[in-house]
């Protein structure tokens, strides 16, 4: 499920949006939505940030309360959250706060709600690092220099024969008797081709007499080329997620990086679980298009 946004807003600083990122890769497999409304039990609609609802149903098992403020949660929000979790008959609430929580609502939820109550801030930080087990998410880094990949090289010698070769693009390896030795590149460059309209072409270059590689007189090279468009101007930014109760510790980190591919702007994010032993990784990438929404892939 993708989050529609305006071609240039930044949704990775609206809290709403981080928690419905980081509460669906936690809850793989249940339905989460943002923003969505459920009927109470005496017939209102309530609005919830984000909601997790019974497959099946139209209950609600669990919902998040996000409030992005200055100063911490009080007891008054806290209150109000309280009793909509139970005119919904909700199993669960999960309050997130940039800013924390003050005492008196850490007493209620020890007291009163230990069970059906989570709290938990989100708030940027300076890397993608998890500490147990040790890993480190870097995003989108720099520019990926070489744009051509060569799907399959065949040759053609001037006997007819026909095969295949496995050479690296740049390494010039076509030798003639009157000139300096080519590379693959160095025939790509000769083709007047629109590449921004397709990644893959079938290319057929016929050679002038003289070439040879590894000593097979060659005739004609026939190339399968993809090209790869030019990924520039990545920018990382990096949040956590971090638990207060019941057992403070950060469950996640997500990376969001903005960058550019070719001349389209592309966002990518991941959300990093730690378990046990392992990291959980889950994401998308989501691209501008020119009717001021995404395309978004999982």
């Amino acid at each position: 499920m993708g989050i529609k946004r305006s071609k240039n807003a930044q949704w990775w600083k609206d809290q709403e949006q981080l928690g419905f990122v980081f509460e669906r890769a936690f809850h793989p497999f249940e339905n989460v939505h943002r923003n969505t409304k459920q009927r109470d039990a005496v017939g209102v609609l309530r609005q919830l940030d984000v909601g997790i609802i019974e497959k099946g149903k139209r209950s609600v098992r669990a919902f998040v309360e996000i409030q992005k403020r200055a100063v911490k949660v009080g007891i008054e929000d806290f209150g109000n959250w309280i009793y909509k979790m139970q005119t919904l008959k909700a199993k669960e609430l999960i309050a997130l706060s940039e800013a924390g929580f003050t005492q008196p609502v850490f007493k209620h939820v020890k007291e009163l709600h230990p069970r059906s109550v989570r709290l938990a801030r989100i708030y940027q930080v300076e890397d993608g690092r998890i500490e147990n087990p040790l890993t480190e998410f870097m995003g989108v880094l720099g520019a990926v220099e070489n744009k051509w990949g060569f799907a399959a090289v065949f040759y053609q010698t001037d006997k007819n024969e026909v095969s295949s070769m496995s050479i690296s693009p740049e390494d010039k390896v076509f030798d003639h008797p009157s000139g300096p030795s080519l590379s693959l590149m160095d025939f790509i460059r000769h083709f007047k081709v629109d590449w921004e309209n397709s990644q893959f072409h079938a290319l057929t270059c016929d050679l002038e007499e003289g070439f040879s590689w590894r000593g097979n007189v060659l005739r004609r090279l026939m190339l399968c080329v993809e090209y790869r468009r030019k990924i520039s101007k990545a920018k990382n930014i990096f949040y956590a997620y971090e638990e207060e109760y019941p057992v403070k510790h950060r469950r996640g980190i997500c990376v969001v990086s903005d960058f550019m591919i070719g001349d389209n702007r592309a966002i990518m994010e991941i959300v990093a679980v730690p378990t046990q032993d392992d990291v959980l990784l889950s994401g998308q990438v989501s691209f501008d298009t020119d009717s001021s929404t995404t395309q978004t892939t999982s």
